[in-house]
């Protein structure tokens, strides 16, 4: 399931290209600070500053120790002053989460301590933020195999607000590429990792002298025998030592400074209207969504080749009702295309089916909306424009009876700002609704979860939207950088809770997609609420983890009436004064058999018991102190995991166990799949890169113990933070080998379904120069000989797949008749004068198009 962070305002999500980039670009210093600068106006007496993605080699941090650490020590530019205490006198030290880049061969994991990078000074009314590195670079990453040598670029990041570390990072910290899930404080003498730490950078300006065009940087350098820094109140009182004078460090600007206060303006955005609904509705009414979009957010797009907005329901919701099925021949809903208020002096001249829902179908998850001409099309100005072509805003509404769109699109029409008086059926004069009913009776809205969400995004090079009976069959295309998100309905008699719920974390394995017997990595869930109050030995709630892509289970652990595997349930975070009292059976697998495709998990105990305090209270776990447990790991593994917590009290087993004459046995849940069925290779039309095992809570299943069929009976709402995903196939592919023809050679990576890119690199790995950084490279002019490269893809969760390809060259290779195209023709003339002592290969070096 996706986790989407919850937000009283539509969720903004900017585009990570640029940073993808910089990422993938060679650095001269062992250090480099990416900021993302913000707009500062003169008259500005407080702000808040950049955030900072600091990347670095680990050159210069080699030799550290926790006896000999070094500093990186940030200065604003005087007379500047922070303006918030983060890490003060007698305050833990914040904990920042160290990350992989992009991982050279895939097989690096990140080991660096969790006190490896640390916020150790960060006060009030003093304008220096400094950091401690006291582990060497040497033990941050282990599994690098890489014959050229390279060393992996990590990153740490700082500035940010609650919900960006762990939207940033816990995807890496998934696959261990992270060595936290989110910055966090020690608590005690572990991290904390139930409490993200946000580190917004709040700054007073008062008397700082700023002009319009100007920047304000952040001063940054690396410092050795720093003393005071932790331990002296006065900050004139610390001796920074001496500056690493390997280390130089380009100043980081935090502000530009501009004459006028911004006005931002999203290049996609989703503003709704939220309804309330009521549990386990089969079709209730979501609320009305208006989509902005400008130029840069839909390129240029055409007839041979539209562009496509996706509007996707979030938390397992479906659409219920039918508006426009394109396989039985129903018409595209043409929306009303609108301009911004702000947009003067522009007027409308867009095609009536420039926006056009093409695809509604109940049971599926997504309203598909087609572009097919140029926003450059759509305009022509009036007098003077008084903004450029590039930040017009459009908007179109969906969720809106047929009345609702005439009132708001007649008047624009009527003025030519709009290229319809309303959402129309088809090309005709008829209104027609576009109400957004939803089913939600599979839907995991629950309580703690209560927000539906809708989110946009935009793809190009899209197939089978229009064709395909079957959504899964669709292939969205290539994801262009912009997603935007808002909350469409809410459940009714919600309370959400933060970050409560049922935590995945998970080791994603690199597996082969068509293998019979797959190991796949291990599965972590942890919850920190009374999720399972209503548990009881003779009515247990039931979790299936469910494999999806057609992988099935490949070996047998527990068989109908065959004694459960008892699962150990570890307590972390605050212990002091806190036993875990749960009984053994309170936690168990009840059914894994080969060639089903799920695993059964039995909760027999209320959670609400499962802890206890020193006064004898019975507790449930919360954030301060969650209760976690694994499956997927060796029997060796949970007993490393915890013997030494079930000593001293803290878990209810010394491992995951089966019961063998009254004596609990450690036992393998090491997770085989079988995938050579599966929708996982990437010869297949519409393959998928991930492989994963989404839980779902039960409390009336019937058969799952001794059943040959189950009947779960209806779900119960879980909020699930995370993702449960344990095997990678191949996120991406290209062609192995692509010939020349006449024209110039274009190859485009193949993107996995529900892969979302957000950097490509293409390199030519005999010169390592880089070709391009886009999503497909383009030969023009075709090289002079054979070429050989690479392309690597990372998708937005920080998960890579490299792949080679060749273009094939044939320098005395031309049109033989003279058509502009290469084809089968050219083959029939050249043949007969074809000599026999050139092999076939250069023959077959004409591109059979």
């Amino acid at each position: 399931m996706s986790y989407i962070p919850r937000s009283s305002n539509p969720i903004r999500r900017p585009s990570l290209w640029l940073i993808g980039v910089l990422c993938l670009t060679p650095l001269n210093a062992g250090i480099f600070i990416l900021p993302q600068p913000r707009e500062l106006t003169p008259d500005q007496t407080v702000a808040l500053g950049a955030m900072l993605e600091v990347h670095l080699d680990g050159i210069e941090l080699l030799d550290v120790s926790n006896d000999h650490p070094r500093h990186l020590r940030m200065r604003l530019p005087a007379p500047m002053q922070l303006r918030e205490t983060l890490v003060g006198a007698g305050q833990a030290p914040i904990n920042l989460a160290v990350s992989l880049i992009v991982p050279i061969s895939g097989m690096e994991r990140v080991i660096a301590p969790p006190t490896s990078v640390q916020i150790v000074r960060w006060r009030a009314g003093e304008d220096t933020i400094w950091i401690r590195f006291d582990t060497a670079f040497g033990e941050w990453v282990t599994g690098l195999d890489d014959p050229n040598g390279n060393i992996p670029i990590v990153a740490f990041s700082l500035g940010l607000e609650l919900g960006q570390s762990l939207e940033f990072n816990l995807p890496a910290y998934q696959n261990q590429w992270a060595n936290l899930p989110f910055n966090t404080r020690l608590q005690q003498s572990e991290p904390d990792l139930r409490n993200e730490a946000p580190t917004p950078l709040q700054i007073n300006l008062n008397g700082v002298q700023t002009m319009p065009g100007n920047s304000l940087d952040l001063q940054v350098d690396l410092v050795e025998n720093a003393t005071g820094v932790e331990s002296t109140e006065d900050p004139d009182q610390i001796d920074p030592g001496q500056v690493v004078q390997t280390s130089e460090i380009a100043p980081v600007p935090l502000f530009f400074v501009v004459s006028e206060p911004p006005d931002h303006q999203e290049p996609l955005l989703l503003e709704a209207e939220a309804t309330t609904m009521g549990k386990n509705e089969a079709c209730a009414p979501a609320g009305q969504a208006t989509l902005w979009f400008n130029s840069i957010a839909v390129p240029q797009a055409e007839i041979e080749s539209p562009l496509y907005l996706q509007l996707e329901l979030a938390s397992g919701a479906r659409l219920c009702e039918t508006r426009v099925d394109p396989i039985s021949g129903g018409d595209p809903i043409s929306l009303a295309v609108g301009l911004g208020e702000d947009d003067g002096n522009w007027a409308m001249e867009a095609p009536s089916d420039a926006v056009q829902i093409v695809r509604w179908r109940a049971g599926e998850r997504a309203v598909w909306l087609r572009i097919q001409s140029p926003p450059i099309q759509w305009l022509y100005p009036i007098g003077e424009p008084d903004r450029p072509f590039e930040e017009v805003r459009f908007f179109v509404q969906v969720g809106v009876d047929a009345a609702t769109s005439e009132a708001t699109m007649a008047p624009l029409h009527a003025t030519n700002r709009a290229n319809l008086p309303g959402n129309r059926n088809g090309n005709s004069e008829a209104p027609v609704d576009t109400n957004l009913g939803v089913d939600i009776r599979s839907a995991t809205l629950s309580s703690l979860d209560p927000n539906l969400f809708l989110e946009a995004r935009n793809w190009l090079e899209s197939s089978n939207i229009t064709t395909s009976p079957d959504e899964t069959d669709i292939n969205p295309g290539i994801f262009l950088g912009f997603s935007t998100a808002d909350v469409i309905a809410q459940l009714a008699g919600g309370n959400p809770a933060g970050s409560r719920g049922l935590l995945l974390t998970s080791l994603i394995k690199t597996v082969n997609p068509t293998g019979r017997c797959e190991e796949t990595g291990n599965l972590t869930m942890e919850i920190n609420d009374d999720l399972y109050s209503e548990a009881t030995p003779s009515q247990p709630l039931y979790m299936r983890l469910e494999l999806d892509n057609e992988a099935l289970l490949c070996e047998t652990q527990v068989a109908q009436g065959a004694d459960p595997i008892y699962l150990a349930l570890r307590l972390r975070g605050n212990r002091d004064g806190i036993q875990v009292v749960a009984p053994p059976d309170s936690a168990a697998i009840v059914r894994w058999i080969a060639g089903e495709k799920a695993i059964w998990l039995r909760f027999s105990r209320p959670s609400n018991t499962w802890l206890q305090n020193q006064r004898g209270d019975a507790l449930a776990p919360t954030p301060e102190r969650p209760v976690t447990w694994s499956i997927g790991i060796s029997a060796q593994t949970s007993s490393g995991q915890n013997g030494a917590d079930f000593q001293a009290g803290w878990s209810n087993l010394p491992a995951n166990t089966r019961e063998n004459q009254g004596a609990h046995t450690p036992v393998d849940t090491k997770l085989t799949v079988d995938l050579s069925n599966a929708v996982m290779d990437s010869d297949q039309i519409n393959w998928n890169g991930l492989l994963a095992a989404a839980p779902q809570a039960f409390l009336e299943a019937d058969g799952v113990e001794d059943g040959e069929i189950v009947d779960p009976g209806p779900p119960l709402s879980l909020r699930v933070l995370g993702k449960a995903e344990v095997a990678q196939g191949a996120l991406a592919t290209v062609a192995p080998v692509t010939v020349q023809g006449v024209t110039p050679v274009v190859i485009t990576a193949r993107i996995a379904k529900d892969i979302t890119p957000t950097a490509f690199r293409w390199e030519d790995t005999e010169s390592g120069q880089i070709i391009s950084l886009s999503g497909r490279i383009i030969w023009d002019p075709i090289p002079p000989a054979d070429r050989h490269f690479r392309l690597t893809v990372t998708d937005r969760h920080g998960r890579t797949t490299s792949m080679v390809g060749k273009l094939l060259i044939n320098p005395e290779g031309h049109d033989f008749n003279g058509d502009g195209v290469n084809d089968r023709k050219d083959l029939n003339q050249a043949l007969p004068g074809w000599p026999a002592q050139r092999s076939v290969l250069n023959l077959l070096r004409i591109r059979l198009d």
